[in-house]
């Protein structure tokens, strides 16, 4: 992604504050490296406890920087949980549990519940100290989400077509959850008792294969509770995706979470203007609206290139609440990609929402960080205000990177939100109050990806 992509991984985590007029004032608390030598690095999972520690998932070798209070709690020595302190100056442990971590969750109590691959779903104790226990969902856990009293979920994406099991606080197996032909994300509701899986599946349409994505929800024993877009390719049905006419856009559930307002949040991957979006969820006879706004929330003067729409639904219901588009463009005025597959969505108690991902180019910046070129794509950070009308804070974090996770908190001063991904480590770096001020790659090696975190204050 980007104009100079490699392959290999890097690691992206940042912190801010965000208060009234967020982006008005931006203070760089501090900026490092974190890798070491070897591909595959990369952040996978962030969150904020209630004491205001930053956890993170990340996979790193083991000359990557060390904590106040390292320790291993598993067989494999490269994924770890990594612990903060709330200024993102300190490492105050890494702690080794699997061969791979790939997702993180948090519940009320601040326990960790990480999506371990091929070693299941792991449930921490808030300091990490300890495994509590080992939930059983299957061949693998690559996602995974917690309700606030406890509840969480976990399993296997994409693969077989995705299935999730279903597990109460005290870790009894309640039920299992399907997933798509292709599923990229499942999130859990502890107010209304639903799981909600998202992803997409290949349908023919007038010959030619189109992506049609899909959300689907189940109580937590299994049972179907609602099923939302998901059209069908046989012109007969009252499914028919072109049932609305030309709506053969491609498009993909990326990610889906409940936000701290207990609403469900969902962002998509959309490959045209002509898409299913347009519509309800549930009646493709039925238009919805989209907020839309200026040129980089509307989808004029666009072609195939990969764009984001995200929006708000009852969790209960799948009733559709608002959307809301979002495109880079070129200087040109033409479209350029945002991707959101890898990204994240989170929204707070007001309903601001929170999106990550990566461009190609030319995001609409609020914030450009210092030192670090003046290229305007990358991995990047998008806040909506709660009616999805006003684009309060856009900044990209680094040209090469991609930011795939995302931890939001409210706290006195504002909310707290930690990111983390991957990115390059020839790209311009401003270190400020670094643990590891240089890469552990070398800067010429078209393989490498680089670790890095970055904490910032804006009000």
């Amino acid at each position: 992604m980007g104009r100079r992509y490699k392959c290999a991984a890097m690691v992206l985590v940042a912190v801010l504050w965000l208060g009234a007029g967020a982006g008005a004032e931006t203070e760089w608390l501090a900026c490092s490296f974190l890798s070491g030598k070897g591909a595959g690095q990369k952040v996978t999972g962030a969150r904020i406890q209630s004491n205001g520690t930053i956890v993170l998932a990340a996979n790193l070798e083991a000359d990557a920087p060390k904590g106040q209070a390292d320790r291993s709690l598993g067989a494999g020595d490269r994924g770890a949980v990594v612990l903060l302190s709330p200024d993102g100056r300190s490492i105050l442990a890494v702690v080794r549990v699997a061969d791979e971590v790939k997702d993180l969750a948090l519940d009320g109590k601040d326990h960790l519940y990480v999506a371990a691959g091929a070693a299941g779903l792991l449930k921490l104790d808030p300091a990490a100290s300890k495994i509590l226990a080992k939930l059983p969902v299957g061949e693998r856990c690559d996602r995974v989400d917690a309700a606030t009293d406890g509840h969480c979920v976990g399993g296997m994406c994409e693969g077989s077509g995705g299935g999730f099991a279903v597990f109460d606080p005290q870790g009894k197996k309640l039920g299992n959850v399907g997933g798509h032909h292709r599923t990229y994300d499942v999130c859990i509701d502890g107010a209304t008792k639903t799981v909600v899986t998202c992803g997409y599946r290949v349908v023919p349409v007038k010959g030619k294969g189109v992506h049609i994505a899909g959300m689907k929800a189940w109580d937590y024993t299994g049972k179907a509770k609602w099923r939302a877009y998901d059209w069908v390719g046989d012109e007969a049905s009252d499914r028919f995706l072109n049932r609305p006419g030309d709506n053969v856009a491609n498009t993909r559930g990326c990610r889906v979470t409940i936000g701290a307002d207990g609403k469900l949040y969902a962002a998509f991957q959309c490959g045209g203007g002509r898409h299913m979006f347009r519509f309800s969820p549930f009646d493709l006879t039925q238009k919805v609206k989209i907020v839309r706004g200026d040129k980089f929330h509307d989808f004029y003067n666009t072609r195939n290139e990969h764009k984001a729409f995200f929006a708000k639904y009852d969790p209960a219901t799948g009733r559709y609440l608002q959307g809301q588009q979002f495109v880079a463009r070129h200087s040109s005025g033409r479209g350029s990609t945002v991707f959101v597959k890898d990204g994240a969505i989170e929204a707070d108690e007001k309903g601001t929402v929170y999106i990550t991902g990566a461009a190609s180019a030319h995001l609409p910046l609020s914030y450009m960080p210092p030192g670090s070129g003046d290229y305007r794509g990358g991995g990047f950070l998008l806040i909506m205000s709660p009616d999805f009308r006003t684009r309060l804070y856009c900044t990209r974090v680094q040209g090469g990177a991609t930011v795939r996770a995302l931890g939001i908190r409210s706290t006195q001063e504002g909310t707290a939100i930690a990111l983390g991904g991957d990115a390059r480590p020839d790209d311009e770096f401003p270190p400020v109050h670094a643990v590891q001020p240089k890469p552990a790659q070398p800067t010429d090696d078209r393989r490498a990806r680089e670790g890095f975190f970055a904490v910032f204050r804006a009000r």
